[in-house]
């Protein structure tokens, strides 16, 4: 006969607990720290986070979390959830901990007014099964570097299979393809848009996050200063670099890059408004942060870098095309992204459709950039 299972919120003292789980079900060393990063964010006035822990006999046997984040769309900034840390012991499987453990946080979503769930996987059934959707799906805009940037990235994308000539014979014939691309296109005029490295989240982030979603319409993250500050400069599993562009003395976006272990280089976050400055256009800010980000990536040492492209949001379907003109190309691997919406009272938002949304990878949790 099973254990029975207790099911209830989490507060920072269960970290070391869980955090155990976590690297005993996956044979990894996350740290405390990167726990409480995590998951550790605007905890309620109980003490509790959006964290369920489901425990059999004192013992951990399943998690499930939300980590609130903000996004944003005309009518401004309202909170969401990124669905993370789905863990179910193997010694409780068929107990439906899933299902349950996910009673429990939808109604601590709901109380803290999050009207959005979203999170990416490969399993997406049990999902399914909790009135979850499946809008859109991940895919992958690549450039290579070098002649073994095909493997690495196959490599970063989690697959085993490939063969090492056909790896070489694609990464030369992808790399020259990108070269001659780049060789046909115009230089930038010079001195018209300046980028800047930031060391520190900038003070006009959220105006930027606003003009965004103003311009370009749809809904993203809120890139405010408090969350720029905690995805890419407080990140302790690994700071992306994060670039500035400029028009005059007036901002007009940012990319955050990095580099893995596996040479494969990522974009993590590209945004840009138009600077509404004489002739120069966002399509010039645009090229202008590209740069950086491959001329920096190459300078790391990247074999090549990689970015998402997920759906065909205004902004989404520009930088795609502009990322094609620099020699990148569209691959179809990825993840199903999931999303549940939940009605809060008096709420009189529509739902977006997901053609609507721009995801990069700062949607992720970070511990990968």
């Amino acid at each position: 006969m099973p254990p029975s299972v207790e099911m209830r919120l989490g507060t920072a003292d269960d970290a070391r607990a869980c955090n155990d789980f976590h690297n005993s079900y996956y044979g990894t060393s996350r740290t405390l720290a990167q726990w409480h990063w995590e998951f550790g964010r605007g905890p309620t006035d109980n003490g509790t986070i959006p964290f369920v822990i489901a425990l059999a006999d004192g013992r951990v046997v399943g998690t499930q979390a939300l980590i609130p984040i903000e996004l944003v769309d005309s009518r401004g900034a309202y909170w969401s959830g990124k669905s993370e840390e789905t863990l179910v012991a193997e010694s409780m499987r068929g107990q439906h901990l899933f299902d349950r453990m996910y009673d429990v946080l939808l109604a601590e979503a709901q109380r803290r007014d999050i009207r959005f769930i979203w999170g990416f996987t490969p399993a997406s059934h049990a999902f399914l099964r909790a009135g979850f959707v499946i809008p859109a799906r991940t895919s992958q805009v690549f450039c290579c570097f070098t002649n073994d940037a095909a493997k690495q990235f196959r490599l970063a994308s989690g697959s085993a299979r490939g063969h090492r000539s056909i790896d070489t014979l694609a990464s030369s014939a992808l790399s020259l393809y990108s070269a001659v691309r780049r060789g046909f296109k115009p230089r930038l005029r010079k001195g018209v848009v300046s980028c800047t490295g930031l060391s520190e989240p900038p003070s006009w982030a959220d105006t930027i996050s606003h003009d965004f979603v103003g311009e370009w319409g749809g809904t993203s993250l809120h890139r405010s200063k408090e969350y720029l500050d905690w995805r890419f400069f407080s990140n302790p599993f690994g700071r992306p670099a994060v670039v500035a562009a400029f028009v005059g003395d007036h901002p007009v976006g940012w990319v955050a890059f990095g580099m893995g272990e596996d040479r494969t280089a990522s974009i993590v976050d590209l945004v840009a408004v138009s600077p509404n400055r004489g002739a120069v256009t966002v399509d010039d800010v645009i090229d202008a942060l590209l740069r950086e980000a491959m001329n920096q990536s190459r300078d790391m040492g990247a074999a090549g870098i990689r970015a998402w492209h997920v759906s065909n949001h205004p902004f989404a379907s520009k930088l795609r095309r502009r990322l094609h003109a620099f020699g990148w190309v569209s691959l179809s691997r990825g993840f199903d992204m999931v999303v549940r919406e939940i009605a809060a009272d008096g709420d009189t938002r529509t739902p977006v459709p997901m053609n609507q949304f721009y995801v990069t990878r700062a949607f992720t949790e970070g511990s990968s950039f």
